[in-house]
Parts: C-alpha cells; structure tokens; sequence
C-alpha cells in the first residue's frame, strides 16, 4: 500500500511538472486542494484521471491573497439561456457565485474579472473590469460579516463580441477572477484565481 501511494504522488509530481509552464507557481493552488492521493485509488490512476478533469473546471476555483488575508472559491457556469437580441445558438450568458472567510471584517469588494479570448492558459487581457463592465448595470460588490466571511451573485450576458462579431455556442475564453478591496481600505487586499478556460454553451 505504501509503494502504490509513493507511485501515485509520483505520477502527481509528472503532471504537475509538464503543466508549470502556464503559471508562476507550478503547483496550482486548486489541483493542491482538490486532490488528495490517499482518498484515490492505490494504483494511482484515478489521481491523474483527476488532475486532467481538474485542469478545464469552471467551478471551485480557488481565491488566494495576494495582500492582505482571505480566501474563497469562485463558480462560474456559462449557461444555455439565451440572450436578448441574438439568433439562437448565438450570444452567451455567464453565471457566477464568489464565497470568501477569513478576510477583513465588514470590507466591501469589487468582483472583478480579466477576459482573454486568446485562449492559452495565461490571461493576457489588458486590465480587470468590474462586472458586470463593460456591460450596462450596477457593480457587483460583495462585503463581508464581523467574521470576514461574504458571498455575491453575478450574471452577464454578450451578445456579440466587442468587436461587433457574434459569440457562437462553444466559444472558449480564458478568464481570472479576483476580489480588489474597495472600502474601507481601497486595494488593500486583493484576492485572485489561477487563469481557466470557460465554455459557452
């Protein structure tokens, strides 16, 4: 048993290194948390199976500081409603959910994402926009409770791109999330993802 489990992390360690190049931490924070060897089977297959399954997931995405303290998962799910003004098959609707503990107290965050329609796993675009921005409506916000812990809903929805060209179903976009801390201490903290891919549907 304790030769199949040393295989196993091997194997972990393989995939891990073959996927470094895509970020500057090798070892992703949500194939850290999601992934635990003993829990999988003693040959090690399903851990690998997992990491492969891990690697295109829109949901439990994990929110790691990069100052101050706190942390949280994001969902995102890009749903099949349609949207106003496209013909079917056309256009996409983005459903999301952010969760975070222990961050500051009684803090209001701007949810905010960075699109990249160059789909290669880094998350080049040029800046983080405020959801739902450049989309009309008021800005997502989320605020904590005396114990640093607070949840928010979003919803957008595209027509077409930016560029005035239509989204087809099963366009593919890169995408980080992060919370920026807008009061009481403007960018104080700030919490990101990793870069993902997300999937029209």
């Amino acid at each position: 048993m304790a030769r199949a489990l040393r295989l196993a992390l091997a194997a972990v360690g393989i995939v891990l290194s073959a996927c470094s190049s895509q970020t500057v931490n090798p070892l992703s924070p949500q194939v850290a948390a999601r992934v635990n060897p003993v829990s999988q089977t003693a040959a090690g297959r399903t851990v690998v199976a997992q990491l492969i399954q891990d690697s295109t997931e829109t949901h439990g995405q994990l929110l790691s500081a990069v100052s101050g303290t706190g942390t949280g998962i994001v969902n995102v799910t890009a749903t099949a409603r349609p949207v106003a003004g496209t013909p079917a098959g056309f256009g996409f609707s983005v459903e999301g959910e952010v969760t975070v503990h222990d961050a500051p107290p009684n803090t209001t965050f701007l949810v905010q994402r960075k699109p990249d329609l160059n789909v290669n796993g880094i998350c080049e675009g040029p800046a983080f926009l405020t959801v739902p921005f450049p989309r009309p409506g008021p800005l997502v916000t989320l605020t904590t409770s005396e114990d640093g812990a607070g949840a928010a809903h979003f919803s957008v929805q595209f027509p077409t791109k930016l560029d005035g060209s239509p989204f087809p179903d099963g366009t593919q976009f890169d995408v980080m999330f992060r919370l920026l801390e807008s009061s009481p201490n403007p960018g104080a903290t700030e919490l990101r993802t990793q870069c993902f891919t997300v999937t029209t549907r």
